[in-house]
């Protein structure tokens, strides 16, 4: 038999700082993962450890990659903020956006400072993804 614990308010240990279960909710994020893009030989990648709500990462082609969720949004307007640091290359500029949302998946491209696609070595890729879950 499962339990359940309805709480509508949570306070520190002093009895202060009080805030609504539902902002905690909706304010925590519903995915979050660490991605090596680029692999150590600058091949597929790997999710690294400490992933929440991913059940595996789909290579798309250079710098194009797709977290799968194991829990999919209730639709596809949650946000998703990502950043990628490069461990072994040059040092040039780059960026990385958010391509698409589906429910089941988001697309995180990588460029390099000229706008192509890319997949150096060792390119960590992390994302996290806030809104309603399904």
């Amino acid at each position: 038999m499962a339990s359940e614990l309805r709480v509508n308010t949570l306070k520190d240990a002093s009895g202060n700082n009080s805030i609504a279960t539902s902002f905690v909710a909706g304010g925590s994020a519903k995915f979050h993962c660490s991605y090596e893009s680029g692999g150590s030989t600058g091949g597929a990648g790997a999710l690294q450890s400490g992933d929440l709500n991913v059940a595996s990462v789909t290579d798309n082609g250079t710098g194009n990659f797709s977290p799968q969720f194991t829990n999919n949004f209730s639709s596809a307007t949650y946000t998703v903020v990502g950043n990628f640091e490069i461990g072994q290359d040059s040092g040039a500029m780059r960026n990385a956006m958010t391509r698409s949302r589906a429910t089941s998946n988001t697309k995180f491209l990588n460029y390099d400072q000229n706008g192509n696609l890319t997949e150096s070595v060792m390119n960590y890729n992390m994302l996290a993804g806030f809104g309603d879950l399904a």
